[in-house]
């Protein structure tokens, strides 16, 4: 029998999220709901109906998928501005299918294959006895050897961050960042994600905002790694070279629409669970206008999405105004202001403004230049 979890712990996802799943499978709906909100460490009110959910489930959004090419990658790749991109969380079936198409173009190694587990983030091994999971595989992609040298690095030493990172080209302050997420998240590697986009997320003082280049949900992303701070200059300069190919090769109302998914602002419980909102800032807080909650490709993943959508859905709704103080997520409606503490303060929500785009930031003719240090 599983003890029951009265904060976040980060560190029991398998059992949190099997019981979610298998809750959800049965149509055990309260008892999802009760699993949901121990994975978030947030208690919402009443568990939404099977009507609410199916409701949800339909108007989950395409926000950050994972799987997939990102635009950004291949137009840096095409605009000759990055050595070596490592495209993660590709079907096998796409993978043959770039191959083929550019093999000519690039130096492409493919890595083996591998399914995820899009609740908890984790990759592994391709287990020949579950042949219903989609395989997947990364594809390193360079115009000389470098996607071949990541590669062997990660098949030598698939804990060695620092190396990875240098070879991707990432800023030395975000490698490490990123290498502390991995040490203090080693008792289980599938909470790293969570603990790297949870630690950038709030790494913007209250009443501050982050950089929109450098925000990571999305696919939209410029930048493919977590960057140390949402306001570092070094995550910036390597974004603008991103935005500048992407501009080289995409229409004005497609860069339009990267713009907008990355300025909107984030409330973030844990990966997978988050939504974007459109809305206005006002000194009281942020007022909705609506609440965009991602969906993943994955069935698994999105079943319980849906959940976390009818249930933000019924406790949040347009003309809301929305902030965080502490630990607690503050709702004023109509005038009355309600507080909703998270259990702890590792569990509590943030919610993420961003600050509005430079001028020029996606010009076609953008050059990396490395600051200073």
């Amino acid at each position: 029998m599983l003890r029951p979890h009265t904060a976040m712990e980060r560190y029991h996802l398998a059992d949190l999220y099997s019981k979610l799943t298998a809750d959800l499978g049965a149509g055990r709906l309260a008892a999802a709901h009760e699993g949901l909100c121990g994975a978030l460490g947030f208690d919402f009110p009443a568990p939404p109906s099977s009507e609410a959910v199916s409701s949800a489930a339909a108007r989950l959004a395409g926000i950050l998928s994972y799987r997939g090419f990102k635009p950004a990658e291949l137009a840096q790749m095409a605009a000759g501005v990055r050595e070596v991109v490592k495209c993660e969380d590709i079907p096998v079936e796409s993978a043959s299918r770039f191959v083929a198409r550019f093999q000519s173009h690039y130096r492409i190694v493919v890595g083996p294959p591998y399914v995820k587990d899009y609740l908890r983030l984790r990759s592994m091994p391709a287990q020949p006895d579950d042949p219903a999971a989609p395989r997947l595989v990364s594809i390193y992609l360079s115009r000389n050897d470098a996607g071949r040298r990541l590669l062997a690095l990660e098949n030598a030493r698939r804990d060695d961050v620092a190396g990875a990172g240098a070879l991707l080209g990432f800023p030395p302050c975000c490698i490490e960042a990123f290498a502390r997420a991995a040490a203090t998240s080693r008792v289980d590697q599938d909470t790293v994600n969570d603990d790297a986009c949870r630690d950038l997320l709030r790494s913007v003082a209250p009443g501050g905002a982050g950089h929109p280049a450098l925000n990571p949900l999305a696919d939209a992303e410029l930048l493919g790694f977590y960057p140390c701070r949402l306001d570092c200059l070094r995550a910036v300069e390597r974004a603008r070279p991103a935005a500048g190919a992407l501009a080289a090769v995409e229409s004005g109302v497609r860069i339009a629409a990267i713009q907008r998914q990355l300025e909107r602002p984030v409330l973030y419980f844990r990966l997978p669970f988050f939504a974007a909102i459109d809305g206005l800032w006002e000194p009281g807080g942020l007022r909705v206008a609506a609440v965009l909650v991602n969906g993943f490709p994955d069935p698994t993943a999105r079943q319980a999405q849906a959940l976390f959508a009818a249930t933000l859905h019924a406790w949040l709704a347009p003309g809301d105004v929305l902030h965080v103080e502490g630990a607690d997520l503050v709702r004023v409606r109509s005038r009355r202001s309600e507080r909703w503490p998270a259990r702890s303060a590792d569990a509590a929500p943030v919610l993420v403004r961003w600050q509005p785009w430079p001028e020029r930031f996606f010009d076609p003719g953008a050059e990396f230049r490395q600051p200073t240090p």
